[in-house]
């Protein structure tokens, strides 16, 4: 699955330097951040899948917060983040918790 992700990986960054640069109307902003939300929960989705909790959420939160800061009039966006947010959730239920007993002192 390693080359799989870097391939995403890649793909993904070519799309963060360029999408934004297509229009710079708020309509089309809140359009270009739901496309880059629904890579990122898809990108999170696959570490999940992986036991890779940390990063899984960590592409979760990316992907809310572009929704946040480019919403306008859609509801896409909102819909969007109630699945994000169910995921998140599942990923926090999922993690294993860490043994207290493996701390020191």
């Amino acid at each position: 699955m390693d080359p799989a992700v870097d391939r995403v990986d890649s793909a993904l960054e070519e799309m963060e330097g360029h999408l934004w640069d297509v229009s710079q109307s708020k309509e089309d902003k809140e359009v270009i951040s739901t496309v880059l939300a629904t890579v990122y929960h898809f990108r999170g989705h696959c570490d999940l899948m992986c036991g890779r909790f940390d990063v899984a959420l960590s592409y979760y939160a990316k992907a809310l917060k572009c929704l946040e800061s480019h919403h306008d009039l859609g509801t896409d966006g909102e819909a969007m983040a109630v699945l994000i947010k169910h995921d998140i959730e599942r990923a926090h239920c999922l993690k294993p918790k860490e043994d207290p007993s493996s701390r020191g002192p």
